[in-house]
């Protein structure tokens, strides 16, 4: 059966015209390895291409163990051509230089569906080989109404828009004023927020235990619209701080934002602190605990000690868990209550690597916060 992709015009190394130059994400869901004509492998795996530009050039990222036999899982091509069904991208399409390196793509080809990426290619000089990632075409997500595609569920452009005006609004109305890193944080966060309350609403319309499973797999393929819409929004906002270079980054980090298992409770407590808006419907309790002074112990010996002032931002969520962040050292890490005693509380991070101390005072103010990291013997106690 052939297949019916969009067409482009021959432009082989921008011979013709320069083409723009865009990174992408792939989700793929499973992949053929041929060689000799014949297909030798072939495996079902979620997973996803992830690629940056990087000084004009396209810098490819392959996360994925199971193929890792057969292609490389990092590589750049530094040429772009636009042939009949396809995008390429290359190292050296006219066979200029010498550059053959053993498992590492010579040529991409992207093949798109009514502008959905729809089919990646790799070929392999050494030794001839072509890879093949597929995205599921048969990606549907249940409605009210049924079954709808992965087009029906593209974000709209202009409720991002408002969305994002309104943010950056309060945001701007509460500090006064607004630094570049503000307004990224607020692109990726609210993209991720919008992301989460749609994934929220689709397992809540399931109506079986098959629909649901279906429904949280299914809904991982659907970022990418949310997260352009929201970039796209940015640029057309605030043309003279937002680009296509920190579009780029953040859907990088919108991607790997929504794989954490955390995200949620971060942006309740984001979203808490800096626009006084509750997201969830959980009790919470934000706590900010300035330090300005800390010791460093190593095996229990106290090996350094500074008064730079550190931020402690704990998020309590209902009676057992809570959100930790240390600014600028420690991203948020969730964690559950495994020890209470009197005036001190002890928490197990999700991420097993760190484990949380804190000591309230006869008023039950923070007195006392410790991070410990068990893995590394190393303990870092925070005074105000």
């Amino acid at each position: 059966m052939s297949e019916n992709y969009d067409t482009f015009p021959v432009n082989i190394a921008e011979t013709a015209r320069k083409i723009e130059r865009k990174a992408f994400i792939f989700d793929y869901y499973r992949y053929e390895v041929w060689q000799g004509g014949a297909c030798i492998y072939s495996n079902y795996s979620k997973s996803k291409i992830i690629t940056q530009i990087i000084n004009n050039n396209l810098k490819v990222i392959i996360n994925d163990e199971s193929i890792s036999e057969f292609i490389n899982n990092e590589f750049y091509f530094k040429e772009i051509s636009t042939n009949n069904d396809r995008v390429m991208w290359s190292k050296d399409i006219f066979n200029l230089y010498d550059d053959i390196e053993y498992n590492t793509p010579d040529i991409s080809s992207l093949f798109y569906k009514n502008g959905i990426l729809s089919k990646v290619t790799f070929t392999i000089h050494n030794p001839n080989t072509l890879v093949e990632f597929y995205a599921d075409e048969n990606n549907m997500t249940f409605s009210e109404s049924g079954i709808t595609s992965e087009t029906e569920n593209a974000f709209d452009k202009q409720e991002a828009k408002r969305i994002l005006y309104n943010s950056i609004t309060n945001l701007h109305s509460r500090r006064g004023k607004l630094t570049q890193e503000d307004i990224e944080a607020e692109v990726i966060n609210n993209a991720c927020l919008a992301y989460l309350k749609k994934e929220k609403e689709l397992t809540n319309k399931a109506d079986n235990v098959e629909n649901l499973v279906r429904g949280l797999l299914n809904s991982k393929l659907n970022i990418m619209p949310i997260a352009k819409a929201f970039t796209d929004a940015a640029i057309e906002l605030l043309p003279r701080y937002y680009t296509v270079k920190e579009a780029t980054i953040a859907l990088l980090g919108i991607q790997q934002n929504i794989l954490w298992e955390g995200m949620w409770d971060f942006l309740n407590d984001y979203f808490g602190a800096n626009h006084g808006i509750k997201i969830d419907e959980a009790e919470t309790s934000a706590y900010m605990y300035y330090s300005n002074y800390h010791q460093r112990f190593q095996n229990d010996i106290m090996v350094s000690e500074s008064r730079t002032q550190r931020t402690i931002n704990i998020n309590f969520i209902e009676q057992n868990d809570i959100v930790v962040g240390i600014a600028p050292t420690l991203s948020p890490k969730k964690a559950y209550l495994v020890f209470k005693e009197g005036k001190i509380r002890k928490y197990k991070g999700y991420d097993p690597d760190y484990l949380f101390i804190i000591t309230f005072d006869e008023f039950d103010e923070i007195f006392k916060f410790i991070l410990e990291m068990p893995n590394r013997n190393l303990r870092i106690e925070y005074f105000e």
